[in-house]
């Protein structure tokens, strides 16, 4: 916790004193010269704000699983030192698909694709280069994200599912980094958005059976069922 503070401490510092307000690590780059709406473009650049965001989420995740999770855990009497741990890092992806998942529909709200799939292929390429702020910097923050998770499974204690894991993170990030360099970035939000809302659920009954709330897990165990299905094939199959 104490090493990623200092150091986002040090991005703003030196994003406000050296940087003029213009460090890549915290402001958007690559904005197309004379545009009307201020969009932006993909570039070599974004990765420094990428990385800027596996730092934070570093300490957005630990402060979160320590100071608000945990005692919750513990409130709830979970007494295992090994499942308070589990508790807040379930209960932390439970937090952050739930914003991650209302950021994403907004973001998609105010794009050409809501509702409507033609335009993921509309005018594609050339009127797939422009992002706005908002689907620019959403889409970064969620690499940042991912690429975190991968940091996590390096310098946490090695579970039984690390190699899974560690490939399921891999290829995320991999597709999100293609998608981002083919222009894919309206496919890439819809998925997104079809992927985070029923992990919602799922992380969320891994909590309620940590709290010995059997039949409400249950109960979230079958709305997981229902929102995997129809989010990741039947949607999913429409994209």
């Amino acid at each position: 916790m104490g090493w990623s503070l200092g150091l986002l401490a040090l991005i703003h510092g030196y994003d406000v004193v050296f940087a003029n307000k213009t460090s890549p690590f915290v402001h958007l780059q690559h904005q197309i010269s004379g545009d009307a709406e201020g969009r932006f473009e993909r570039g070599c650049r974004d990765i420094y704000y990428v990385l800027y965001w596996v730092v934070a989420f570093t300490l957005i995740r630990i402060t979160v699983m320590n100071k608000v999770l945990e005692p919750i855990a513990r409130w709830g009497g979970v007494s295992s030192s090994r499942k308070v741990t589990r508790f807040g890092e379930q209960g932390w992806l439970v937090v952050y698909y739930v914003i991650s998942n209302t950021v994403g529909m907004y973001v998609m709200s105010t794009q050409p694709h809501w509702l409507n799939t033609r335009h993921f292929w509309i005018d594609y390429p050339e009127g797939h280069r422009q992002m706005s702020s908002l689907m620019k910097s959403y889409y970064l923050v969620q690499m940042g994200f991912w690429f975190q998770q991968i940091f996590v499974l390096l310098i946490e204690e090695r579970r039984k599912d690390f190699v899974v894991m560690a490939t399921h993170h891999v290829v995320t990030c991999n597709l999100m980094g293609w998608s981002l360099y083919m222009n894919y970035t309206r496919i890439g939000n819809a998925i997104l958005c079809c992927m985070d809302f029923s992990d919602i659920f799922l992380s969320s009954t891994k909590c309620l059976r940590y709290l010995k709330l059997e039949k409400t897990s249950v109960v979230s165990f079958v709305v997981f069922i229902l929102t995997w299905v129809y989010t990741r094939h039947y949607l999913y199959m429409k994209i």
